[in-house]
């Protein structure tokens, strides 16, 4: 009784191990394609070729002028995308004849991403063939009966993996003589004949998909990455990676096991700062693999922008200043802003202009220039400076018929004209007005004071970092 229980129980066991790998065989796909133009199969023979014999002559026939006799088959519309994992392959032949049994006929796949007709002889001996071909001697055919070939999986997977493979393009054949003895062939119906079109039948694995998710392409970070892919099977997932171009070449980068027909994974990754691509790879449990179509680009970026105030400083004026001069640099510059209230009032600017037309309150300013990247580093300059509008004094300049009045301050910047007031002036050493050359007896100055005029005139001047006095 208990012998017959484990028994029972092992082959209970057994039998749900094939239900489910034949469960699992179903997922498998299978196309079949068959020769649509006469074009497509064609025959040569010795020195000749044609695309519209009724047959084909695979072997050696001296007597028939077939020495040696070779044909290709070209299939269309082959849908099964590159990489694709091909189970079992094979081509169907209707037996136009037989004789012998040739001792060395191979097939070939044509070795290209997309095969088209062939036109001539010259061209069906040009055609660059696949290596490792299979070979192909059927023992007895009989007129008028279907066969199928051996398994050619190994030559369309070739072609399948080849890097400027895509769905729906054209496949084509080869079934040559390579050898043996004079009189064994195999002749099989073209589409010119009965007619009867050899077919192809593929069977494979459709592979996983693998999307990248995020980060955005052409996205700007400066804190770490998290990478997302999305993955989807129809079998069972099994891992996907994360592949990156960090270092100037490509690499697999991360690795994680997973499962099910549906995943999303992701990875916070750290990078030095620079511009980097990156895309995945997934694989089912029947090494199907797959990488995602999009490649992508991101930046890091931890790098604070440089800003600078080069005008006004930390200093005292007693002329206001009324521009703000600064330099600023950055790799992923974005925008600039500034404020004369510490923040509280914002302007934008175009990075790099200088502000002018400002104004300058008497005593303490802060001036502040902002600036951001596109990753969200920020910098600012800051300047506090003082405007100090001293006593007023005035210079009568007595060449100018005009009677025009100047106020300069007691630390000799820039001021400006006014009329009416009194003022007193002590004036040491000479100053050019206006390109004019004057000293200080040129000038009507009392070291009193005096009353000016009413009908005396305002203008705005400056003295420059020589010492010249300068009028507006």
């Amino acid at each position: 009784m208990k012998k017959r229980f484990i028994i029972t129980v092992l082959i209970f066991i057994l039998s749900s191990l094939i239900l489910s790998i034949e469960s699992k065989d179903v997922l498998a796909e299978t196309i079949t394609r068959t020769i649509v133009a006469t074009a497509d199969d064609t025959s040569s023979w010795g020195d000749d070729w044609s695309n519209t014999q009724s047959g084909a002559l695979v072997g050696y026939n001296s007597a028939g002028g077939w020495n040696p006799g070779h044909s290709s088959l070209r299939f269309r519309n082959i849908t099964i995308t590159q990489g694709t994992t091909i189970t079992s392959a094979y081509l169907t032949f209707k037996a136009a004849g037989t004789a012998g049994t040739p001792t060395n006929l191979s097939i070939y796949g044509e070795n290209v991403d997309n095969a088209t007709q062939i036109t001539s002889l010259a061209d069906f001996n040009a055609r660059t063939l696949t290596t490792a071909p299979v070979n192909y001697v059927p023992s007895t055919w009989t007129t008028g009966t279907v066969y199928n070939s051996v398994d050619i999986s190994s030559i369309i997977q070739k072609i399948i993996n080849r890097a400027g493979w895509s769905s729906s393009n054209s496949i084509q054949i080869f079934w040559k003589y390579v050898g043996g003895t004079d009189g064994t062939y195999r002749i099989h119906y073209n589409l010119d004949g009965t007619p009867y079109a050899t077919g192809l039948t593929i069977t494979y694995r459709t592979p996983p998909t693998a999307t990248v998710s995020r980060p955005d392409n052409l996205a700007i970070f400066n804190t770490p990455i998290t990478f997302e892919i999305n993955t989807t099977d129809n079998n069972q997932l099994y891992n996907v990676s994360l592949i990156a171009n960090w270092t100037g070449s490509w690499a697999v980068n991360e690795t994680t096991i997973i499962n099910g027909t549906s995943n999303s994974t992701t990875w916070n990754i750290n990078v030095l700062n620079g511009k980097y691509s990156w895309s995945c790879y997934a694989c089912d449990t029947y090494s199907n693999c797959v990488y995602a179509s999009e490649n992508r680009t991101f930046t890091f970026d931890n790098i604070n922008p440089n800003i600078n105030i080069t005008f006004p400083l930390n200093t005292t004026y007693a002329i206001p200043p009324t521009k703000i001069s600064y330099i600023v640099s950055d790799t992923n510059l974005q925008s600039c802003w500034y404020s004369l209230d510490k923040g509280t009032t914002n302007t934008t600017i175009t990075c790099g202009n200088n502000v002018t037309d400002l104004s300058s309150n008497v005593g303490s300013n802060t001036w502040t220039i902002y600036v951001n990247d596109s990753a969200s580093n920020t910098n600012k300059s800051v300047v506090t400076f003082t405007y100090t509008q001293a006593n007023n004094f005035i210079i009568q300049n007595s060449t100018n018929e005009n009677q025009t009045y100047f106020i300069i301050n007691t630390i000799g910047n820039v001021g400006f004209g006014t009329s009416g007031p009194t003022s007193t002036l002590t004036v040491s050493g000479d100053m050019k007005m206006n390109g004019l050359y004057v000293n200080s007896t040129d000038m009507n100055i009392s070291t009193g004071s005096y009353q000016i005029e009413s009908y005396t005139h305002s203008r705005k001047f400056y003295i420059d970092g020589t010492g010249n006095l300068i009028i507006l």
